[in-house]
């Protein structure tokens, strides 16, 4: 499910060039510049693409700063609304798939044993509800704080979006 982004480089920043001035950009960098998307590898960048049977589903990619201790800078987008499932000759919702990346995404930074995580999200974002409903589930661990900026972005219809900071703070017992 998740692969190294680099091994499928060209099909993902296929796929960036594909929706480069549609509202899944602005959910994704927040903004509605043109950015560019080139597929890199660093020492603390992770990025993976979500794969199903050689499909590309989405991406995700996030930074780690090891000195001290945080998880930074997610992108998360989803490229494809449905996919074709080879097993039950059906199309399919993506979502579930996206969801379990993030549920791998999630055991792989709690095996890090992080400080802390932030992340932020446009209002507006499809996946905005789910976001919240996710980090309900380490209230037991970490310290949680929603910062809210308004009218912190403004969309090519020039209609105004705020912008939701999460910030996780580990708590140690």
């Amino acid at each position: 499910m998740l692969k190294p982004a680099i091994v499928y480089k060209a099909q993902i920043e296929k796929a960036f060039n594909q929706i480069q001035y549609s509202d899944k950009m602005l959910w994704y960098d927040g903004c509605i510049d043109v950015y560019d998307h080139e597929v890199k590898t660093s020492e603390n960048k992770y990025a993976f693409a979500i794969v199903y049977n050689e499909q590309i589903i989405g991406y995700v990619s996030f930074r780690v700063d090891w000195y001290c201790s945080t998880a930074y800078n997610f992108g998360l987008i989803k490229f494809l609304d449905t996919y074709f499932d080879v097993f039950d000759q059906e199309e399919k919702d993506s979502t579930p798939l996206m969801m379990t990346a993030i549920r791998d995404i999630i055991r792989m930074l709690e095996s890090f044993n992080l400080h802390r995580i932030d992340f932020r999200c446009v209002s507006g974002n499809p996946a905005a509800d789910r976001y919240f409903k996710l980090i309900s589930r380490f209230v037991s661990t970490y310290d949680i704080h929603v910062l809210k900026f308004t009218d912190n972005i403004k969309d090519r219809q020039g209609n105004y979006h705020n912008t939701i900071v999460y910030e996780l703070i580990h708590r140690y017992n």
